[in-house]
């Protein structure tokens, strides 16, 4: 058996394991470049008013939209500035993929929180 690893299905919209033995074909997302910096695909998660209110920034499509969420996928803006207005959203928006934005966006409200102890 090999190793398993996790990814988020855009599809879906939800974790899954793969074996890259049993991988048969890859599409490969377009990556931009602007101001040295290269950007990818985000995607996030609004609750709520926010989400209903929520206007869409260029480079952003909805993935999934229900009565109380909407699920964005963003190619335009880079990742750290992409974080920061995140972070504005507060408890109405969860990052979903990739993980290391996930992951960075857990560390700053950490971080925000350590500040108040």
């Amino acid at each position: 058996g090999g190793f398993l690893y996790a990814y988020y299905c855009i599809k879906t919209f939800e974790y899954k394991n793969f074996a890259i033995e049993n991988i048969e074909k890859i599409d490969v997302l377009p990556l931009k470049n602007s101001s040295n910096f290269y950007l990818k695909t985000a995607i996030f998660k609004l609750k709520d008013a926010l989400a209903i209110n929520y206007k869409l920034k260029v480079g952003e499509t909805i993935k999934e939209q229900k009565d109380n969420y909407i699920v964005i996928m963003n190619n335009y803006q880079n990742y750290d500035d992409l974080l920061k207005r995140l972070l504005r959203y507060g408890d109405k928006c969860e990052v979903i993929y990739p993980l290391v934005l996930r992951e960075d966006m857990t560390s700053m409200i950490k971080r925000a929180l350590d500040l108040y102890k």
